[in-house]
């Protein structure tokens, strides 16, 4: 996944440590967090966007409801 790191965080947290939706943004066994700016319009190819982030960033910026409304409107038999 592709999470959106948190510029501020709770209190003791040290900026750009933490995601969106929660996720800890520090190194683990197995993998490192890998910071890319600035955001790409798609993710790298192999990765998708988190929905909790991408949910969380769109009510930030104020567009919650116009992302919201374009699901409401989406119609899958005329997106083929």
């Amino acid at each position: 996944r592709l999470h959106i790191l948190r510029e501020d965080g709770p209190k003791g947290w040290e900026p750009g440590k933490q995601t969106l939706c929660g996720q800890g943004a520090w190194g683990v066994q197995h993998s490192d967090a890998i910071i890319l700016d600035p955001a790409p319009s798609r993710p790298p190819e192999g990765l998708s966007w988190c929905p909790k982030c991408v949910g969380h960033l769109a009510e930030r910026l104020g567009l919650l409801g116009e992302v919201a409304a374009s699901l409401a409107a989406y119609d899958p038999a005329r997106a083929s």
